[in-house]
């Protein structure tokens, strides 16, 4: 495994194998889902929009090109990580390192996508907030975290999702496309100056930023004490 750093000052982790025909990249930023606790299931909307077309591409035209190659991309929100990965073969690595930048930088946030994706997760939500286990959780949430962001429940509620816009989305997607705190981890059969330049073109227009320092234990208001 060699350890570097790019010319936009991006980590990275490179795992060298020239025995598969593929490669992955994965990577995370700090953040996450307790970002934004007062808009809470921003985070499940946001992810769910960035498989909702990007750049010059519909949500259509973007899904068939990646099938007619076999690229495998996604991205999505823990309660402290936005993190995102894409899995291509050799051969088509530079139209998959291509395609993801469109996936990670110009999502499009359509109006038409966002109300019929509000819907569905609307309906997620509803339906997850009738299970026990749901309740259980959020009944352990509650008790432990109290009015800590950890405390509030990340997929959100019926009330808070219907106040959500897509410029919330936009907003919340825009405060983790920062290099600070970026790391990236990627295998296959890629020399250092070819992944540094790879990495460069995918994330190097994202400004530097400050890395989100996150909630310690001490901040915690456990039961609200």
């Amino acid at each position: 495994i060699e350890s570097f750093k790019t010319s936009k000052d991006i980590h990275v982790w490179l795992v060298p194998d020239k025995t598969v025909q593929a490669i992955t990249i994965a990577f995370s930023v700090s953040g996450g889902a307790i970002m934004t606790a007062d808009k809470a299931g921003v985070s499940g909307l946001t992810e769910r929009m960035l498989s909702k077309g990007s750049g010059p591409y519909t949500n259509h035209q973007f899904q068939e090109l990646l099938e007619g190659l076999g690229i495998e991309m996604g991205a999505g929100f823990s309660a402290d990580f936005f993190s995102g990965s894409l899995r291509t073969t050799y051969d088509n690595r530079v139209e998959a390192f291509r395609l993801f930048k469109e996936y990670i930088n110009h999502a499009r946030f359509e109006s038409s996508e966002f109300e019929l994706v509000r819907q569905e997760y609307l309906t997620y939500v509803q339906n997850a907030q009738k299970s026990p286990a749901y309740v259980l959780e959020r009944m352990i949430a509650e008790k432990f975290f109290a009015k800590h962001p950890y405390g509030i429940p990340m997929e959100g509620t019926p009330e808070s999702l219907k106040k959500l816009s897509i410029k919330d989305l936009k907003s919340y997607l825009t405060k983790h496309q920062m290099l600070a705190g970026l790391n990236v981890v990627v295998c296959g059969n890629l020399s250092v100056d070819e992944t540094k330049k790879i990495i460069d073109e995918i994330f190097g227009s994202w400004p530097v930023g400050e890395p989100y320092k996150g909630h310690t234990i001490d901040s915690l208001d456990l039961a609200g004490k």
